[in-house]
């Protein structure tokens, strides 16, 4: 699924778990009285004083699977397994990380190199949406009515989306064992201005583009930068509760990222 401004939003910070701690140890003595001062059958000894070391106080290892609302937004993320739950619902939706590379955020995604442009982000996330914006590209705020509770409500709203282009209308799918509509949305060949990162759709409100609304956004999604960016969305019903999974490639995502992504989807355990 999409980031948070250019190309998801996805930005990059190291994550590092080292720590140890050590004490240190002294001892102290005063001598007897002075020469001149002290009675040959006498003298006074103070006992030594001593600390002992501390112990080094080792940080326990991440125990996997983890919440990557655990992890700081834009971190590596390990080749392990990892779980979301989606804000204001009950479930755990896990999955696993296959290579390096990828970074958290309600999800995952990952750069391509740099030789492959800067719209070569792919990504994967699960969200709680709960409506859209009145137009992608020039209407920037909530639908109202907002859309309804059901999979097929958000279905319906997703796939009349403007100025998206439908390149997969809705379709019944099952995954994990629970049932709801896949569809797929593609930026269009709106006017691109600026140039590598630092990009904007010029007939666009303040030159981005938006699509769904949902925790834990502050905000619509609007993680576009290029046209033909694709977003591709499984609206599920999980017991009563409705969630998105989405996926998201780039017009320059290699063939081995799309696989790498591929893989993360397939991964997906959803646990109500």
């Amino acid at each position: 699924m999409a980031s948070r401004n250019p190309t998801l939003l996805l930005l990059a910070l190291g994550l590092t778990l080292t720590a140890c701690a050590t004490g240190g140890a002294s001892t102290t003595a005063s001598s007897s009285s002075s020469p001149s001062q002290a009675s040959p059958t006498s003298s006074v000894t103070t006992a030594p004083t001593v600390r002992v070391p501390a112990s080094p106080t080792a940080v326990p290892a991440p125990s996997y699977p983890m919440n990557v609302d655990h992890v700081p937004d834009f971190s590596p993320l390990e080749v392990e397994t990892y779980f979301v739950e989606p804000v204001a619902t009950n479930m755990h939706v896990f999955y696993t990380i296959p290579a390096e590379g990828w970074m958290s955020w309600a999800g995952a995604f990952k750069f391509g190199p740099e030789t492959e442009g800067p719209s070569s982000v792919v990504a994967f996330g699960v969200l709680n949406v709960t409506n859209v914006v009145e137009d992608g590209c020039t209407g920037h705020v909530a639908a109202v009515p907002p859309v309804g509770p059901t999979v097929d409500d958000m279905a319906t709203a997703l796939a009349g989306l403007s100025p998206f282009v439908l390149t997969k209308p809705p379709s019944d799918v099952t995954v994990d064992g629970f049932s709801g509509k896949h569809l797929q949305l593609t930026v269009p060949d709106l006017k691109l201005g600026g140039s590598g990162d630092d990009t904007e759709f010029t007939d666009c409100t303040d030159g981005e583009l938006w699509s769904y609304i949902g925790k834990p956004l502050s905000f619509a999604n609007h993680a576009y930068s290029h046209p033909g960016q694709s977003e591709e969305i499984w609206l599920l019903d999980v017991d009563g509760t409705r969630v998105a999974i989405g996926t998201f490639t780039s017009p320059g995502s290699s063939e081995g990222d799309i696989a790498e992504l591929r893989s993360i989807f397939d991964s997906i355990d959803i646990v109500p």
